[in-house]
């Protein structure tokens, strides 16, 4: 009876044996077989339901019947597109807002920097007129301080002692002239009275009466002469002092005969003093005006340079402007194209240009995605194997899937190892050639100079926007605000039926919360701490945080970004693509979705197919190997 036991429990044996083998063997064939057509086989990330996710479905969908739950699963998916969409909406309304908000400020900046430099600028050309005018009264009065000072040191060298000579001989002959005020009428009188005598035939010229009047014409006679001698000279004396004749400086610096004013001259240095003090004061408050020139123009040019770096910030320029700067995207174009030109000529050690090497890096890259996908596969079934071996409930089960184990770690598992090992080495060595031009001094140049140049050229293109906008921006705020709030109340509704729907489903599951709830993902919403809010420059500013709309009043600032420039490309934003559809980005997010299976990702997945290959011929392997046992 014993023996006939051990025989009994020996066939179950052999014949546990070969179950296990060939459900192995089954199973290692058809997972190669379904690795090796993997590539051929479109797989949609929204229909495939892992293993593990299934079992746990299947335990506890108790309460709903699978395609309950598959149809909650599509309400879900669409209510998250629609959340998505929306958000693409609210994020578009707000970079027009926000663009609209930065350039109305800055036209408002620019108009307010534009009036401080007019100011500036009149008052520095009131500077210079006052200037002008304390420079003529200054300049006339300096030319006859001067001229003045001559007469001083003529005067001081001859001049006064010759202007006193001449005054003292004149007043020697006026006192002889006013000695003899009737000089004249006495003469008259005498030579009357002789001419009657020598007239009269009866006159007697040797009588006492005749010598009388000889007498008396000799005086009077005498007395005239010397009188109009007296008044001549006074006469040329005078014409002296006026510089009408000539006068004779016998040494000294002015020594000559020369005509000299000295009535002028005595003038000029009786009002030197005071005439000299005026000039020193005019001369002062020609240096005050200076000042108060470079002072003004200091502040009209600072005036001037902070309203050019407002332009410069909001990228709002004048006609004029916008020509000179046209011309400067001319050249910078030009530029970048002889820039390229060197950097297609710059090569590695080993003879590539950067364009090869990056073309190289590409491919490597692609091999390297491939070769770690299938190993990420690899990895998996190696995870199943050890699951079967954790699970073995005998010794031979466990014997038997440990060498089912080891076989795929030595066979596909160290394939797919080395293939992204090898891989990982090619794309390191192009990488060192694509860094090796990169770190050229020649390169960082050049791509700098680039960069500089392309700075310009979407400078021009933002400025012509700008100037474009900058007079009706301000119509265009408030309606873009609505816009904004209005897409930011859908998004919230959104947002609650997916939250509703999400719900639904993990009760349908029998979970106690979904797996991701809206608003999980808030660094991509408007109105998260790190993003700059719409309306941050308005009296009545809404933003949104973790999908609910709050309305602040005050005012705040709206954040530059560093360039001291506008750079926002969303300034013409119309608000009819604000309050655009979002059927067009639900559509464009469900294609992109289903284009590739997240999981495997399966495109270009030769390295999977040589993998699954492995996987089937080893399968087969193991089916014959079952005949040793």
């Amino acid at each position: 009876m014993e023996n006939r036991n051990n025989a009994l429990h020996y066939k179950m044996y052999k014949s546990g044996k070969s179950i296990v083998f060939a459900g192995l063997a089954t199973t290692a064939a058809l997972a190669g077989l379904t690795l090796a057509n993997a590539n051929a086989t479109t797989v949609h990330a929204d229909t495939a339901t892992p293993a593990s996710e299934a079992v746990t479905t299947n335990t506890n969908s108790a309460a709903a019947t699978s395609a309950e739950i598959a149809s909650q699963e599509a309400v879900v998916n669409s209510a998250s597109a629609s959340v998505a969409s929306q958000e693409a909406v609210v994020n578009s309304a707000s970079a027009a807002l926000n663009s609209a908000q930065q350039l109305n400020k800055g036209v408002a900046a620019v108009s307010d920097a534009q009036e401080a430099f007019n100011s500036a600028h009149n008052a520095y050309s009131d500077a210079q007129v006052a200037r002008w005018n304390a420079h003529d009264k200054a300049s006339k009065l300096n030319s006859q301080v001067k001229r003045d000072q001559e007469w001083v040191n003529f005067w001081n060298n001859g001049g006064e002692a010759k202007y006193n000579e001449i005054n003292n001989m004149i007043s020697d002959n006026q006192k002889i002239v006013d000695a003899l005020p009737d000089a004249q009428s006495a003469y008259d009188d005498a030579h009357a009275a002789l001419h009657a005598a020598n007239n009269d035939p009866k006159t007697d010229k040797k009588s006492v009466e005749y010598q009388a009047l000889q007498s008396n014409y000799d005086l009077a006679n005498s007395n005239w002469k010397q009188y109009n001698k007296a008044k001549n000279a006074i006469t040329d004396l005078n014409n002296k002092l006026n510089g009408k004749e000539k006068v004779t400086i016998a040494s000294g610096q002015y020594a000559g005969t020369q005509s000299i004013n000295f009535v002028v001259g005595k003038k000029a240095v009786d009002g030197f003093d005071a005439l000299k003090a005026k000039a020193d004061q005019l001369n002062k408050d020609y240096q005050k005006a200076l000042d108060s020139v470079d002072a003004a123009a200091k502040i009209s040019t600072s005036k001037k340079q902070e309203l050019q770096n407002i332009r410069d910030q909001y990228l709002i320029y004048t006609n004029e402007q916008l020509g000179e700067l046209s011309q400067k995207v001319y050249n910078a174009k030009g530029q970048i194209k002889l820039n390229n030109a060197k950097l297609a000529q710059l090569k590695t050690k080993n003879g590539n240009t950067l364009k090869e090497a990056q073309e190289h890096l590409k491919n490597a890259n692609t091999k390297l995605d491939q070769a770690k996908k299938a190993m990420d596969l690899a990895q998996k079934q190696l995870d199943k194997l050890q699951a079967v071996v954790d699970n073995a409930k005998t010794d031979i089960e466990r014997h038997n899937a440990q060498r089912v184990l080891n076989n795929w770690k030595n066979g596909a598992y160290k394939i797919a190892s080395d293939s992204v090992a090898a891989n990982q080495k090619n794309v390191d060595a192009w990488n060192a050639q694509v860094n090796e031009i990169k770190d050229m001094p020649e390169y960082i140049a050049l791509t700098n100079s680039n960069a500089a140049m392309q700075q310009v050229i979407d400078n021009y293109d933002q400025a012509k926007i700008n100037s474009a906008n900058a007079e009706k921006v301000a119509a265009e705020i408030a309606p873009l605000q609505d816009a904004y709030d209005k897409a930011v109340s859908l998004l919230k509704a959104y947002q609650t039926s997916l939250a509703d729907a999400q719900a639904k489903l993990a009760a349908m599951k029998g979970e106690t919360t979904p797996s991701e709830k809206p608003g999980d993902n808030e660094g991509n919403k408007p109105g998260n701490d790190d993003q700059q809010q719409p309306g941050d420059n308005q009296g009545n500013d809404s933003s949104v945080n973790g999908g609910s709309a709050s309305t602040n009043n005050g005012a705040a600032s709206t954040t530059v970004n560093g360039n001291h420039a506008a750079t926002n490309k969303v300034v013409a934003a119309s608000l009819a693509s604000v309050k655009a559809s979002t059927k067009g980005a639900s559509a464009a997010a469900t294609a992109k979705d289903s284009n590739v299976l997240p999981q495997t990702g399966n495109e270009n997945s030769a390295a999977v197919v040589a993998l699954g290959a492995v996987s089937a011929m080893f399968g087969l392997g193991l089916a014959a190997k079952k005949r040793e046992f």
